[in-house]
């Protein structure tokens, strides 16, 4: 049966490096000028800054918007610039670049040959390792290899790298010793490097590890304390590596402290349930066996172990640094779960793993994961998955929308860029329609007009809604989101006679206008019409903007409402 199992994954394996070779089709997404990039730079010149040459080299190849984005290459304390991304990623692209190069293959499958070549190391350890009947080991080729990572085997981003980095860790720190529990550390905090929110992941390794050597067992060995003070020091030290480079590079300890707009406010309850039940990108619907059954293994080990429970607290923790992002609906291979909830993946394949061991006729379990994740991967185009399905909604979405739309109100981020089929940019009200006929409509509360237009009259109680108070005066400083406004004060606000007493303020200089409204920008603002107070704030990346007490502003709103028809 082994030999059979070895026999099989063989023929996967060289199936896949065989496919990809002779596969022409390259696929663009994500961060892949930064990942690329940054190879071509470690390549060029053994650094990671932007040289005029690396540029000219990826422009012939990737387009010039991704150097215009500001997100993709920040200006670094020394004046160059550097990618957000830590380049760890990409130094590990080089070795396959330079193989393709040799081979005449073109370089940019790098991405596909790396991430096979990782997933693959990986699960030859962990069958090797951890893994030795071969009905589980079936099983974990179920469960690895029919799940939504292997869609990222052609996606130009880490998240391969990622879940192996993780899922090893998990069968090392749960199933070795001393030394393989600092491997498990190491492992995932390099898995951190490129997407910092996991570093929670080595932290709660090194708290388990130490509650089970000392709170536990209630003793303290004095020389081992120290030695394991010592460790503690090193393992935090390479954990904050990335850190260290930002702060470096940046002056920053996090390059998310150099985007704008990402903040605890953009959290919300509905944000972290929408990673595991939107029809558009939460697991469930992606792994449908495979979710059931692995938080159903997770829940059973919370009733039986504190090292459970900590590691509850601690993805909680790293899941939270994901929800302060405003690029929510983001790109990635295809239909498929979002990038926030990739760290997940690797536990629930775990707990699945654990789970089945003790579950009768297990093998009804895989048969019922295979048929549920082939019709997954039919409807995302199995090994080569369109990159712009990101921007439609998924099949099971439209079930829903089309026979059920008041039941399904997303961040609307979500429903506005899959309905409209574009990612970012200006936002107008959007309506969803089948056959010409309007369902349901997010409607902005300054642009109720185009919905009426399109779909027809809305109800009295949809238009309370959708009022918009920014219209009225108010005695206190509001807060608001939005690209541009126009400023005008209160009756009387700016008279030069203006009583001491007076409820309302006036913006007289462009300095007011910088320290009333929070925006440090002064040439995004322009006096109109030369008139006292009057103020307005030009087209830009959407800001934070405090509106004075006593000012009513007219400006492009980003708040709405969802209305059925």
């Amino acid at each position: 049966m082994n030999k059979l199992f070895w026999l099989i994954f063989s023929i996967i394996t060289f199936g896949l490096v065989l496919f990809f070779i002779i596969n022409p089709e390259i696929k663009y997404g994500g961060d892949i000028v930064e990942y690329y990039g940054n190879s071509e730079s470690f390549i060029n010149h053994l650094s990671f800054n932007l040289t005029d040459s690396d540029k000219a080299k990826l422009i012939e190849r990737l387009s010039q918007g991704y150097f215009d984005n500001p997100e993709y290459y920040i200006k670094g304390l020394d004046g160059q610039r550097y990618t957000v991304h830590f380049p760890l990623y990409s130094v590990m692209l080089v070795p396959g670049r330079l193989f393709l190069r040799a081979i005449g293959q073109d370089e940019y499958k790098t991405f596909q040959m790396t991430n096979l070549f990782i997933l693959t190391l990986l699960s030859v350890f962990i069958l090797l390792s951890f893994i030795k009947s071969p009905v589980n080991r079936f099983a974990y080729l179920i469960a690895v290899y029919a799940s939504p990572i292997i869609w990222h085997l052609v996606w130009p981003g880490p998240e391969i790298f990622e879940f192996s980095m993780i899922l090893l860790s998990i069968y090392l720190f749960f199933h070795g010793r001393q030394m393989e529990k600092v491997a498990a550390i190491v492992l995932s905090a390099l898995a951190s490097y490129q997407s910092q929110p996991i570093l929670f992941i080595p932290l709660a390794y090194m708290i388990i590890m130490y509650w089970n050597k000392y709170v536990s067992k209630k003793t303290v060995n004095r020389l081992t304390l120290r030695q394991d003070i010592l460790i503690a020091v090193v393992l935090l030290i390479f954990i904050a590596v990335p850190n260290i480079y930002y702060y470096a590079v940046f002056g920053v300890l996090s390059a998310w402290f150099k985007l704008t707009d990402v903040g605890f406010e953009n959290s919300s309850l509905k944000k972290s349930i929408e990673l595991f039940f939107d029809p558009n990108l939460g697991l469930l619907f992606y792994m449908p066996i495979l979710f059931i059954e692995g938080i159903t293994g997770f829940i059973k080990s919370l009733f039986k172990s504190v090292e459970s429970r900590i590691l509850l607290i601690m993805l909680s923790l790293a899941t939270s640094f994901y929800l302060i992002n405003t690029n929510w609906n983001n790109g990635t291979a295809g239909y498929g779960p979002t990038r926030y909830a990739m760290h997940l993946l690797p536990f629930i394949c775990y707990f699945f793993l654990e789970n089945l061991i003790k579950v009768r006729k297990a093998w009804i379990v895989l048969s019922l994961v295979v048929i549920g994740q082939l019709y997954v991967m039919s409807f995302n185009g199995w090994l080569v998955p369109d990159f712009e399905k990101t921007v439609k909604h998924s099949p099971i979405a439209e079930f829903i929308l089309k026979r059920y739309p008041s039941i399904y109100n997303p961040t609307p981020e979500i429903f506005v860029e899959r309905t409209t089929g574009q990612e970012g940019g200006y936002w107008n009200s959007t309506a969803y329609l089948d056959n010409g006929k309007c369902l349901k409509a997010y409607i902005l509360k300054t642009d109720i007009q185009r919905i009426v237009d399109q779909c027809g009259d809305i109800t009295e109680r949809d238009l309370t809604r959708l009022e918009n108070t920014y219209l009225n005066m108010a005695s206190y400083p509001r807060m608001v989101i939005t690209s541009e406004a126009t400023f005008y004060p209160a009756d009387g606000a700016c008279a030069w006679d203006v009583p001491e007493d007076f409820p309302f303020s006036c913006m007289r200089t462009i300095e007011d206008v910088v320290k009333a409204t929070g925006i440090k920008d002064e040439g995004r603002f322009e006096n109109l019409d030369n008139t006292v107070g009057l103020w307005q704030l030009h087209w830009g990346r959407p800001a934070k903007v405090m509106v004075p007490p006593g000012y009513i502003i007219h400006h492009y709103s980003f708040e709405g409402a969802y209305v059925n028809f």
